[in-house]
């Protein structure tokens, strides 16, 4: 369990900063709507599909999306953690996934989706996320995200 962090509690009284200013995802491919909440301990972002929303077909997205919400959500996590220290937005890469689980059926235009993503463990460059995705209080999407940060020719030579 991780401690909460004095500070972190501080950064979420403050107005969060637009998501652009955060991730290296740009629109289209951007495909979390809002930061709702932020603190050492996890990150909460929200999600409305739309019928212009990427990927919807016939009003509908198939639910391995989830994943991707998921790391978009890591992604907003870390970048906050950059943003707040002043450093650049830092590139990640999803490596590995453990027990992910999908609601069969996908997700439909009106949907609005509650992403969460809490650090397991992590360093400089590797780290784990216990992630979910919420539709209306019913968990519709979970799982273990892996991710690596930095650039891909310095996993190469580790």
């Amino acid at each position: 369990m991780h401690e909460r962090d004095p500070r972190a509690v501080a950064s979420v009284s403050r107005a969060l900063p637009r998501l652009v200013d955060v991730v290296p995802h740009r629109p289209p491919m951007l495909l979390l709507d809002e930061v709702v909440a932020w603190d050492a301990n996890r990150v909460e972002c929200r999600v409305v599909l739309r019928s212009d929303s990427p990927f919807v077909e016939a009003g509908r997205v198939a639910s391995t999306l989830a994943i991707e919400y998921m790391a978009q959500c890591i992604a907003v996590f870390v970048g906050l953690e950059a943003h707040q220290r002043g450093e650049p937005i830092p590139l990640g890469y999803l490596v590995g996934a453990r027990d992910i689980s999908l609601a069969p059926g996908g997700f439909r235009v009106g949907d609005v989706l509650t992403v969460e993503a809490v650090p397991i463990w992590g360093g400089q460059t590797l780290g784990s996320f216990q992630c979910k995705v919420d539709r209306v209080g019913e968990v519709v999407a979970q799982g273990s995200l892996n991710v690596y940060r930095g650039a891909l020719g310095e996993l190469a030579r580790s």
